[in-house]
Protein backbone atom coordinates (compact mmCIF):
# COMPACT_ATOMS: atom_id res chain seq x y z
CA UNK A 1 0.00 0.00 0.00
CA UNK A 2 1.57 3.50 -1.05
CA UNK A 3 0.86 6.72 0.22
CA UNK A 4 -1.35 8.98 -2.07
CA UNK A 5 0.36 12.12 -0.92
CA UNK A 6 4.07 10.95 -1.19
CA UNK A 7 4.10 7.82 -2.73
CA UNK A 8 5.93 5.96 -0.05
CA UNK A 9 5.19 2.16 1.17
CA UNK A 10 3.19 2.47 4.09
CA UNK A 11 1.76 -1.07 4.42
CA UNK A 12 2.41 -4.58 2.88
CA UNK A 13 -1.24 -6.76 2.80
CA UNK A 14 -1.80 -9.90 1.24
CA UNK A 15 -3.97 -9.65 -1.89
CA UNK A 16 -3.80 -10.14 -5.13
CA UNK A 17 -6.00 -6.81 -6.06
CA UNK A 18 -6.91 -4.15 -3.79
CA UNK A 19 -10.50 -3.24 -4.41
CA UNK A 20 -12.22 -1.07 -2.02
CA UNK A 21 -12.16 0.85 1.51
CA UNK A 22 -14.47 -1.62 4.08
CA UNK A 23 -13.36 1.80 6.92
CA UNK A 24 -10.86 2.93 8.27
CA UNK A 25 -8.60 0.27 9.20
CA UNK A 26 -9.59 -2.55 6.45
CA UNK A 27 -9.85 -3.20 2.49
CA UNK A 28 -11.64 -5.24 0.60
CA UNK A 29 -8.91 -7.11 -1.95
CA UNK A 30 -9.23 -10.48 -4.30
CA UNK A 31 -7.05 -12.93 -2.92
CA UNK A 32 -5.81 -15.94 -4.71
CA UNK A 33 -6.46 -19.68 -3.52
CA UNK A 34 -2.95 -20.15 -1.79
CA UNK A 35 -3.25 -23.75 -2.25
CA UNK A 36 -3.05 -23.24 -5.90
CA UNK A 37 -1.89 -19.71 -6.88
CA UNK A 38 1.85 -19.44 -8.17
CA UNK A 39 3.18 -17.32 -10.63
CA UNK A 40 1.18 -17.48 -13.40
CA UNK A 41 -1.14 -20.16 -12.77
CA UNK A 42 -4.39 -20.27 -10.85
CA UNK A 43 -4.82 -16.38 -10.78
CA UNK A 44 -8.53 -16.74 -11.13
CA UNK A 45 -8.87 -18.83 -7.90
CA UNK A 46 -10.04 -16.19 -6.02
CA UNK A 47 -11.87 -14.53 -3.64
CA UNK A 48 -12.84 -11.80 -1.82
CA UNK A 49 -10.90 -11.25 2.00
CA UNK A 50 -11.49 -8.12 4.23
CA UNK A 51 -7.64 -7.20 5.50
CA UNK A 52 -6.60 -5.29 7.84
CA UNK A 53 -3.90 -2.36 7.05
CA UNK A 54 -1.56 -4.08 9.13
CA UNK A 55 -1.95 -7.25 7.68
CA UNK A 56 -2.48 -9.39 10.54
CA UNK A 57 -6.03 -9.98 10.42
CA UNK A 58 -7.67 -11.65 6.93
CA UNK A 59 -11.39 -12.28 6.70
CA UNK A 60 -12.93 -14.06 3.95
CA UNK A 61 -15.93 -12.57 2.43
CA UNK A 62 -16.59 -15.08 -0.42
CA UNK A 63 -15.55 -18.65 -1.57
CA UNK A 64 -13.52 -19.37 -4.34
CA UNK A 65 -14.44 -18.45 -7.56
CA UNK A 66 -13.92 -21.38 -10.13
CA UNK A 67 -10.56 -20.54 -12.09
CA UNK A 68 -11.89 -19.79 -15.81
CA UNK A 69 -12.21 -16.59 -16.79
CA UNK A 70 -15.04 -17.70 -19.69
CA UNK A 71 -17.09 -19.68 -16.96
CA UNK A 72 -20.73 -18.56 -17.42
CA UNK A 73 -21.62 -18.72 -13.68
CA UNK A 74 -18.57 -16.50 -13.05
CA UNK A 75 -19.45 -12.73 -11.46
CA UNK A 76 -18.44 -9.61 -10.49
CA UNK A 77 -18.61 -7.56 -7.35
CA UNK A 78 -20.07 -4.37 -6.81
CA UNK A 79 -19.45 -1.80 -4.79
CA UNK A 80 -21.04 1.41 -3.76
CA UNK A 81 -20.53 4.50 -1.45
CA UNK A 82 -22.14 4.19 2.40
Amino acid sequence: MLDASNGKRVGLVPGQQLLAWADDDALIAWRCDPERCDPGKGEFRNQLVLVSLDGKSLTPLSGFRKADLHYSGRWTPVFSRR
